[in-house]
This record gives C-alpha cells, sequence and structure tokens, in this order.
C-alpha cells in the first residue's frame, strides 16, 4: 500500500508506481518531517521488514523520501496483553528504544476541560489506583484504562438524565463489577455536597471532611470553573477561593493547582 499505485506510462511504454500522497512532503532543509509509523509490532515479522528500508535507504520501495525525514514508530509490547510479534533484531537493532510510562498527573492536567464528567475526575483523583487495571489474567473483556474511562465520561454525560443507580449495568460495562461498584459508592458521596452555584455565590459556609467527599468536591468545583471559564467573575472566583482555603492544606492546594490549568484562568486569577 505504501509504494502506490501502478500507472501506465504511454510515452514510455512501461508502467510506474504513482506515490501516495502522503508522501508529498516539504524538503526545505530547514524543516523536519516527522513519519510516525503506529502499531509496529502488530505487524507480521516479514513486514516489520519493511521498516529496515524506510529507516536505513528513507526509501519506500521505487520512491525516496526527502533526508529532512525523523522516524518514529510505537506500538504495544507482549507484556501489554496485546497480540503483537517479536521484533527481527535486525529492525530493533536500528531504533532507538524508549518505554513509555504511564502517569496520573499528565493524564488528570489533559482531563481538565469541560466535556470531561466530574464524577470521572473525581473518582480517579480520589483513588487513581482504579485508573488502570489491565491484568492478562483477569479472565474478562472489561478492566479500567484511560480509554474506557473517557468512554465512560462520555456516555455519563449523554446519559445525564437518567439516575446513575439505575446504569449499574452499562458502567459496569465500562470498567468491569468491582469497579462499577466503588464508583457508584463514590457517587452517592458526591451527591450530598454542597451546591456549587452556592459556593461560588459566596454563600456556602461548611464542607465535608472526609477525604472521599473533599476530592468530589475539588473535582466538582474544578469543573464548574473549566465549564463557566468564559463567564465567570472575578468575584465567583474569590468566592471559590476564599471558600476552598477552609480546606486541609493538600485539598487547597490540589484546588489550586487545578485553576492554574484551565487554559484562560490564571490571569484572572
Amino acid at each position: 500500500d505504501l509504494v502506490g499505485f501502478m500507472i501506465y506510462d504511454r510515452e514510455r511504454e512501461r508502467s510506474k508506481w504513482l506515490p501516495p500522497e502522503m508522501f508529498v512532503m516539504d524538503e526545505d532543509p530547514d524543516t523536519i518531517n516527522l513519519i510516525f509509523l503506529d502499531e509496529i509490532p502488530d505487524a507480521h515479522e516479514q513486514l516489520q521488514k519493511v521498516v529496515n528500508q524506510i529507516v536505513d535507504e528513507g526509501t519506500v520501495g521505487v520512491h525516496k523520501l526527502p533526508e529532512n525525514c525523523l522516524y518514529i514508530l510505537a506500538g504495544n509490547r507482549r507484556i501489554d496483553n496485546c497480540k503483537t510479534y517479536e521484533m527481527p533484531d535486525s529492525t530493533a537493532n536500528r531504533l532507538c528504544h524508549y518505554n513509555v510510562q504511564p502517569e496520573f498527573e499528565s493524564w488528570r492536567r489533559w482531563a481538565i476541560k469541560p466535556d470531561t464528567n466530574t464524577y470521572d475526575l473525581g473518582y480517579l483523583s480520589s483513588n487513581n489506583t482504579k485508573r488502570y487495571t489491565l491484568d492478562k489474567n483477569r479472565g474478562t473483556m472489561t478492566s479500567t484504562t484511560p480509554r474506557s474511562w473517557m468512554a465512560l465520561s462520555r456516555y455519563l454525560n449523554i446519559m445525564s438524565h437518567k439516575p446513575l443507580d439505575k446504569m449499574y449495568v452499562e458502567i459496569c460495562g465500562f470498567v468491569g463489577m468491582g469497579v462499577a461498584a466503588s464508583f457508584l459508592a463514590w457517587c452517592r458521596v458526591q451527591d450530598q455536597l454542597p451546591s456549587i452555584d452556592e459556593i461560588f455565590a459566596g454563600n456556602a459556609k461548611k464542607y465535608p471532611k472526609t477525604p472521599d467527599a473533599l476530592y468530589a468536591l475539588v473535582s466538582s468545583m474544578t469543573t464548574y470553573v473549566s465549564q463557566e471559564k468564559e463567564n465567570i467573575t472575578i468575584k465567583s472566583l474569590e468566592n471559590a477561593c476564599r471558600y476552598a482555603s477552609c480546606f486541609p492544606m493538600d485539598f487547597a492546594a490540589v484546588f489550586y493547582r487545578n485553576l492554574m490549568e484551565i487554559k484562560g484562568i490564571k490571569m484572572k486569577i
């Protein structure tokens, strides 16, 4: 497929390969073209050897790639419980290898945005060990990963008109039975929290004392600011910060740090 499509050259009376559009690149020496080849270990060993020609010689079949190309390959490992093939030594030896480690804070910074469900973000902030539970011996089709949590987040947003307790079966389908039960138990705590509108209006005085409830409250306040950032007033932010200053220090710090990571809020603060 990378070689392109064969056409007939009428003048030379022979066939030739027409390169695919993806290989139309900027040959300016001040430019670097990034060629990203994903899911390489999913390809059969014979197909992986094609990488040798691309990385070593900068060619795909008869097509020569510009000199200003940088090649990045990615894929899963066998220990990730994915269907992969062993990478041939001849291919592996031509590459510099890096293992990417999942890290909760990186995901949390990315997830602070209006379309991330409050329950998802709050629950994982209070118990981030549930973010990733993929186990090759799990014996079930469901497990928790950042991907499955974001799929659940989208589903909960769509089904916001339906009570959470009525969606146990559906939540199990995203994250499994054990995590679903824990998630719903946490959500019940979240539903008993002070009104977010009252907090930003400056009328809330009391706050919960348990860690689960505080994580839920910080998550709800963060989501509110993220959703209302275009219209939120300085006075509302002052009210929220004054309220959060009564939290235990570590929870107050989490709230302030979350605020600083919402685009467009830093200047108002």
